[in-house]
C-alpha cells in the first residue's frame, strides 16, 4: 500500500514537472522570437532533407509500383547476350516458353511502356500506357473499380478484339468520371477500342516514371507499333518480362530453372538464341524503367541530406549553447534557489523537444509537400510528364520523427549540461563575469563551429563536382552536331494513311521542308537518338565472320534518307551517303558505324562487304563515325543504317539543319506549314531543338 501511494506520488510529481516545464518552455520560447523562428526552420529544413529523400527512395527503389501487392516477390525478366553488357528485351516467343518450361513462378507477365494517339473529339492527344498480358491485373493484384480487366484470349490473334483499360485519372479529366463509359468507344492511333475498365484512383501502372494512362493486350501491339506486328517472331526483341515468385522459391532457385530453360531455347533455335540468356532480377534492379537512372542520384541525395542535418544539428547546439551563456544568472540564481542540476537540465532539454517537435512537423509538411517534386527536374518526353511518386508512409513519418527529436535532444544535451556549470560566488556577486566556466565553454563552441565549417566545406566540394560533371556531360560530344537543328516526328498511321499513301506524303514532305528559308539540309530518320522509343535491333550475319559457337550477332540499326548523316554532322569515313537511286527497287545496301567496321573486318576495307538482317543480304556502301544513341555515358555499338526507302515505316523523326542559330527562330510554325502544304490534317508532334 506504501509502495502504491510513492508510486502514485512519484507519478504526479514527474507529470506536473513536465507540465511545470512545457509551460515554461514554450513562455521562454515565445519571448526570444528570432532564436525559435530560425532554430525551427533550420530543423525543419534538415529533417524535410531527410524525409523527402526516404519518401523517395521507398517510393522509387523499394516500393516501385503503387497498389501493386507483394512486390518483393516480383522480378523482372531480361535477355542477355554474349558481348552485350546491358540487358535486352526479349521476344514474345522465347517468353512464353519461358513461362510454360518453369515451375519457380506462379505468373509470368508482359508489362511494355507504349504510347499512343487519342484521336476523335476537339483535338488529338499523346497518351503514355502499357501493353500487358491478359493476366496482368490479375497477378499485381489490382482490380478496376468499374468494369474488367483483361480475359485469357484477349492478348493474343492478329484479330483480337480491341479492347482497353483506363486510368483514374482519364476517366475523369476526359470523360467526366461518366459511369457510362464503360462499353464505350475511344480512338488509339485511329483505331476504335472498347472500353471494358477503369483502374483504381492511385494506380500508376509498373513502369517507374510516368503515370499510365491506358492499357491494351499484347495484341494490340501493332496499333501502337508502326513497325508491324511482332508477336510471332521469334528475333523480335521488344517484350518487357516480369515474373512472380512462387511461395519458397528464392531468387536464385528461380534462376537455376531460368536457366535450364534459357539452353533448351537456344538449343531449340540457334538461328535466334544462339549464345542468348536470360536473367531474373529483383525490381531494385529492374533494368526496364527509370529507377536505373535515378538511384545514384538518391544515394548522393541520402548523404547530402544527412550532412545538412549534421550541420543544422551542430547550428541549434551553437544557438542553445549562446542562449545558455545568455540565461547564466538565471541558472545560478536558479542553483542557489536549491535547484538540482538535473532538474535544470531538464528544463533546458524541454526546450530543446519543444523545438523538435515544432521543427520535426514543418519538415514533415515541406517534405509531404515536395513529394513528387522529383518530375519537375525532368524535361517532358513524347508530349507527358515524368511522374517519380514518393511512397510517404507512417514509416517514413515515425523515422523522420526519430531522427528529428533525437538529433535535437542529443545536441541540446551538452549546452544544457553546461549551463548547470557556474561559478555561484560569481554569477551572484555579478551577472556579467564568469557564469560559465571559459575553460568549458571554449572547447564546445570551437567544436561545433569546427564540424559545421569541415562538413559545409565538404557539401562544397561535393557541389562543385557535380557542377563540373555537368559541365562536362553537357560538353561531352555525342558524334553527332546539336546547334541548329531541329527535330519533330510524324505517325502517318494515326492520321489514316495506308501504307502506299505514307510513302507519297514521305517523299514529298524533304522537298517541302527544303523550301524553308535558312535551311540548309532536311533528313527523315525511323528513329531519334535519346528518345524512350529504342531503335530496331535484331540478329545479323555478317560476310567473312565466324561467330563462336555460343554467339549470336546482334545490331541496333535506324532508317534514314540521304543527306541524314550531313544534317546531323556525322562524319563520312569512307564510301559514300545514300542517293534518291537506292530505292525498293534497287539492291539493298548499307551503312555501318565504325565500331562495325572494327568490329566484324577489323583488317580489311568494309566497303564491298555484306551483312544480312531480317532475311535481307545487304552491301555495305559507306562507314560512318560512332554516335551515343541511349547515353552519353555509353561507348560506341555496333550500329548501321539501310535507306528509308528500302524498309519504310510510317512513323518518322524529322531533321532540318539551319545555316545560322537565329534562322532556327519561327522555324516550329514553318515547319508546320510545309506539312500542312501537303495534307492539313497531318500534325507534327512536339517540335525541339537536338539541344533541348
Amino acid at each position: 500500500m506504501a509502495t502504491e501511494e510513492i508510486g502514485e506520488s512519484w507519478g504526479t510529481r514527474w507529470f506536473e514537472r513536465l507540465r511545470q516545464d512545457l509551460h515554461f518552455g514554450f513562455r521562454m520560447l515565445r519571448r526570444s522570437p528570432v532564436f525559435t523562428s530560425i532554430a525551427i526552420i533550420c530543423l525543419a529544413l534538415g529533417v524535410g532533407a531527410n524525409a523527402a529523400v526516404l519518401s523517395w527512395t521507398k517510393g522509387i527503389v523499394d516500393r516501385p509500383f503503387p497498389l501493386v501487392r507483394d512486390q518483393d516477390r516480383l522480378v523482372a525478366v531480361a535477355g542477355t547476350a554474349k558481348g552485350l553488357t546491358r540487358y535486352d528485351d526479349m521476344s514474345w516467343p522465347d517468353f512464353m516458353d519461358l513461362a510454360r518450361s518453369t515451375t519457380a513462378f506462379s505468373a509470368f507477365f508482359v508489362s511494355k511502356i507504349t504510347g499512343a494517339t487519342l484521336t476523335g473529339g476537339d483535338r488529338a492527344e499523346r497518351l503514355v500506357g502499357q501493353l500487358v498480358t491478359a493476366n496482368y491485373f490479375d497477378v499485381i493484384g489490382v482490380r478496376p473499380i468499374l468494369g474488367r480487366g483483361f480475359l485469357a484470349g484477349e492478348d493474343v490473334g492478329r484479330n483480337a478484339h480491341p479492347v482497353t483499360v483506363i486510368s483514374y485519372r482519364l476517366w475523369h479529366d476526359h470523360f467526366g468520371g461518366s459511369a457510362t463509359i464503360i462499353g464505350s468507344k475511344i480512338n488509339y492511333n485511329g483505331v476504335p477500342h472498347t472500353v471494358i475498365g477503369v483502374t483504381p484512383d492511385g494506380f500508376l501502372g509498373t513502369f517507374v516514371g510516368y503515370a499510365m494512362q491506358f492499357w491494351l493486350p499484347v495484341s494490340q501491339q501493332a496499333v501502337v507499333d508502326p513497325s508491324g506486328y511482332k508477336l510471332d517472331d521469334r528475333s523480335a526483341r521488344w517484350i518487357e518480362g516480369f515474373a512472380r515468385l512462387a511461395p519458397g522459391v528464392s531468387l536464385a532457385g528461380g534462376q537455376s530453372q531460368i536457366d535450364a530453360a534459357a539452353r533448351r531455347l537456344e538449343a531449340e533455335f540457334p538461328n535466334d538464341d544462339r549464345g542468348r540468356g536470360v536473367r531474373i532480377l529483383s525490381l531494385k534492379e529492374n533494368p526496364f524503367d527509370n529507377a536505373k537512372v535515378l538511384k545514384p542520384m538518391l544515394r548522393v541525395a541520402s548523404i547530402v541530406a544527412v550532412l545538412v542535418l549534421v550541420i543544422v544539428c551542430a547550428n541549434i547546439a551553437n544557438l542553445l549553447l549562446v542562449r545558455a551563456l545568455a540565461r547564466r544568472s538565471e541558472v545560478a540564481v536558479r542553483r542557489a534557489l536549491g535547484a538540482d542540476p538535473g532538474r535544470v537540465v531538464q528544463q533546458l532539454l524541454t526546450e530543446g523537444l519543444i523545438l523538435a517537435t515544432l521543427g520535426t512537423l514543418l519538415g514533415l509538411i515541406l517534405a509531404y509537400s515536395s513529394r513528387n517534386i522529383l518530375g519537375l527536374f525532368f524535361a517532358p518526353r513524347s508530349g507527358a510528364n515524368l511522374v517519380f511518386a514518393s511512397d510517404f508512409n507512417w514509416g517514413v513519418v515515425t523515422t523522420a520523427m526519430a531522427i528529428g527529436l533525437a538529433s535535437t535532444v542529443v545536441f541540446a544535451l551538452a549546452p544544457a549540461v553546461q549551463a548547470t556549470r557556474v561559478d555561484l560566488a560569481s554569477a551572484l556577486r555579478s551577472a556579467a563575469p564568469a557564469a560559465l566556466s571559459v575553460g568549458n565553454r571554449g572547447p564546445l563552441r570551437a567544436g561545433l563551429v569546427i564540424v559545421q565549417v569541415c562538413v559545409s566545406v565538404l557539401l562544397l566540394i561535393g557541389a562543385g563536382l557535380v557542377v563540373t560533371s555537368l559541365q562536362r556531360l553537357l560538353a561531352a560530344d555525342p558524334g553527332f552536331v546539336t546547334r541548329n537543328v531541329t527535330t519533330t516526328a510524324l505517325n502517318l498511321f494515326v492520321a489514316g494513311y495506308d501504307t502506299a499513301r505514307a510513302h507519297r506524303f514521305q517523299d514529298q514532305l524533304p522537298e517541302r521542308l527544303r523550301m524553308i528559308g535558312g535551311v540548309s539540309s532536311v533528313a527523315l530518320a525511323g528513329s531519334l537518338p535519346f528518345a524512350p522509343r529504342p531503335y530496331d535491333n535484331g540478329p545479323i550475319m555478317v560476310d567473312g565472320y565466324e561467330p563462336s559457337k555460343d554467339e549470336q550477332p546482334t545490331a541496333d540499326y535506324n532508317r534514314v534518307t540521304p543527306d541524314y548523316f550531313r544534317t546531323l554532322g556525322i562524319p563520312m569515313i569512307s564510301g559514300r551517303d545514300f542517293t534518291s537511286a537506292d530505292a525498293d527497287t534497287s539492291a539493298p545496301v548499307a551503312i555501318v558505324s565504325r565500331a562495325f567496321a572494327q568490329r566484324y573486318w577489323p583488317n580489311t576495307s568494309a566497303l564491298g562487304r555484306r551483312l544480312q538482317s531480317r532475311g535481307k543480304w545487304m552491301q555495305v556502301v559507306g562507314v560512318v563515325g560512332d554516335i551515343k544513341y541511349r547515353s552519353l555515358m555509353e561507348s560506341p555499338g555496333t550500329l548501321f543504317y539501310v535507306p528509308l526507302a528500302q524498309e519504310r515505316s510510317t512513323a518518322v523523326s524529322i531533321f532540318l539543319r539551319t545555316a545560322a542559330s537565329n534562322a532556327a527562330a519561327g522555324t516550329g510554325t514553318r515547319i508546320l506549314s510545309a506539312i500542312h502544304s501537303i495534307d492539313p490534317t497531318v500534325s507534327p508532334f512536339e517540335i525541339l531543338t537536338m539541344r533541348e
